[in-house]
């Protein structure tokens, strides 16, 4: 973070640290939001994600489970 921000714009103190910018602060050369507001939305991407992958991993188990009945079926007419 600290390699994008000329030290004119943003004194030392600042850069590297993401939390300083509560209110909504906006890079004046790339016009984009800096500060707490870019890790939190890097939060919210990342737990996407996980929801995305349990809910595929739900549907899979599902499937082996009738499977499963299917081969328990034909054991008993045997």
């Amino acid at each position: 973070m600290s390699s994008e921000f000329s030290e004119a714009r943003f004194p030392k103190k600042h850069q590297g640290s993401r939390c300083w910018a509560v209110g909504g602060a906006l890079d004046p050369g790339t016009l984009t939001l800096i500060g707490h507001h870019v890790a939190s939305a890097e939060r919210q991407k990342k737990k996407k994600k996980k929801k995305k992958k349990k809910k595929k991993k739900k549907k899979k188990k599902k499937k082996k489970k009738k499977k499963k009945k299917k081969k328990k079926k034909k054991k008993r007419r045997k």
